[in-house]
């Protein structure tokens, strides 16, 4: 991490964005929300081929939700004529005081040539603790039935059990570091209580950053990516590639930064569909409501979009399609009770209108199997158990 403390700004990196005529370096941190309106000009120093250029910068307010925080991640962009590997930002105040702070430019991840650009990979924001390791294993057989090629994982501090999962998926899974948490609660000076609205807020804006450094590492190896948690997927409504769905979105709507998922919710306090295995969670748990328009999801087109926010492309603005998923597929979001999440009210509803999810369903003959062989396989059941 990179902080600039005289103006409460802690800087996570720099991308060069190299899909437009132009390059971009855009600048990824979080700003104490009483430092972000102080009148700073930004400016990027680079060396290039003509000598010593001096760039304004832009900054930009990823989002403004949650609206009781302490600090929210922010984004800094410059055009630049060159491709260039290091740079320096500069910041002046209105009372002409200038910090300054050195930052490695990082460029996306090439394809492998003998594949070229794939299809769909999965963000998941950073994350820390425990998850249950059947589940995450379910969790990944689902997805790769449905049609995603690879998974970046963000660790902020992972259990040693999810680490295990992820291990063994090595070819398909890659877990990346992400310390920027812990070290900006250690180097700022923004406190709160454990429980508070101001830590749930700090930590959405981390997520935030985390799924922007997603995009811009991974945009040339993948044409789209599906943002979503470990309790959730994106699936079709009918058959099993969701990949062929929004190939063909994609190709009717050429300018679209991303498509929205409208979001069937699962709750245990709707029951466990009987006869299935305790291996296979979600498929137990596969009543669900009816699709709402309520916390949905997105699969992002890499070449269009610019700046993510938690459920879709926030920049470039109003280029979200939202699906019919009747037609197309929806998103499927796991929890436990249900009046952990809603009110009474809308639980009421929910819990007297679900119904067995035929989108869940569907993959079970496709994925028992694998679930079961790759637990055998790390020692979590006996060979031939269940």
């Amino acid at each position: 991490m990179h902080p600039v403390k005289n103006i409460d700004l802690f800087l996570h990196g720099a991308f060069l964005d190299e899909r437009y005529s132009s390059n971009i370096i855009r600048i990824f941190g979080v700003q104490r929300t009483e430092s972000l309106y102080l009148g700073v000009k930004y400016y990027c120093v680079i060396d290039t081929s003509r000598g010593q250029m001096k760039i304004r910068g832009k900054k930009y307010l990823v989002d403004e939700w949650p609206e009781h925080g302490k600090a929210k991640a922010v984004q800094i962009e410059c055009n630049v004529t060159e491709a260039v590997d290091t740079m320096r930002l500069e910041m002046i105040t209105r009372s002409k005081k200038i910090y300054e702070v050195f930052l490695p430019v990082e460029r996306a991840s090439e394809p492998n040539p003998s594949v070229g650009q794939q299809d769909l990979a999965v963000c998941v924001k950073n994350m820390n603790g425990a998850f249950p390791i059947e589940r995450t294993v379910e969790w990944i057989e689902t997805l790769k039935a449905a049609g995603v090629q690879h998974f970046y994982i963000y660790d902020s501090g992972l259990d040693s059990s999810s680490r295990y999962v992820f291990d063994y998926y090595s070819d398909l899974v890659e877990v990346t570091n992400f310390p920027y948490s812990s070290a900006l609660l250690r180097l700022s000076n923004i406190r709160y209580k454990i429980d508070s609205v101001e830590r749930y807020s700090l930590l959405q804006h981390i997520y935030l950053i985390s799924f922007n450094d997603c995009l811009y590492r991974h945009y040339k190896q993948y044409k789209y990516l599906m943002i979503i948690d470990l309790d959730e997927m994106i699936l079709p409504t009918k058959g099993l590639s969701i990949v062929r769905i929004v190939q063909d979105l994609a190709k009717n709507y050429k300018r679209n930064t991303g498509f929205t998922f409208l979001t069937a919710w699962h709750f245990e306090d709707m029951g466990m569909v009987q006869g299935i295995t305790s291996q296979l969670y979600f498929q137990r748990f596969s009543k669900s409501s009816p699709p709402l328009d309520n916390q949905p999801k997105s699969i992002i087109c890499t070449r269009n979009a610019e700046l993510i926010q938690w459920h879709a492309v926030s920049k470039p603005a109003n280029r979200n399609l939202k699906i019919s998923w009747q037609e197309h597929g929806y998103t499927h979001h796991f929890r436990g009770k249900c009046s952990s999440k809603f009110n009474k009210k809308t639980c009421n509803e929910m819990l007297s209108s679900y119904r067995i999810d035929p989108a869940i369903s569907r993959y079970k003959m496709v994925i028992k199997e694998r679930v079961k062989r790759t637990l055998e396989q790390l020692q979590l059941i006996p060979n031939g158990g269940n």
